[in-house]
């Protein structure tokens, strides 16, 4: 009896280093993040309510934020998406 099996051999899907943000007004922020190799694109997530919420996805190292309320405190990560269909883990919180 032969069975067929498919794996990948190589680095796992990583995390995101080196959150920041720019450009932040009352209502608006871009979320930046370093670049990892190979990634597909990036899920950004923000807090709310206790619980982690996708609120955007991009193919490039940043994603602009809008409709923010002034004077708050926001919360947010990354996770990476690899072209083999993996996603990272959390890359660590950022405040802002």
């Amino acid at each position: 009896q032969t069975a067929t099996h498919s794996f990948q051999v190589g680095p796992s899907c990583v995390a995101q280093t080196s959150l920041s943000n720019t450009n932040t007004t009352q209502n608006t922020s871009t979320c930046n993040w370093g670049a990892v190799a190979n990634a597909t694109n990036y899920t950004v997530q923000f807090l709310a309510n206790a619980n982690w919420v996708n609120v955007g996805t991009s193919a490039s190292t940043s994603l602009n934020i809008f409709g923010l309320v002034p004077n708050a405190t926001y919360q947010w990560r990354v996770l990476t998406n690899c072209p083999n269909g993996q996603q990272s883990s959390p890359s660590a919180t950022r405040t802002f």
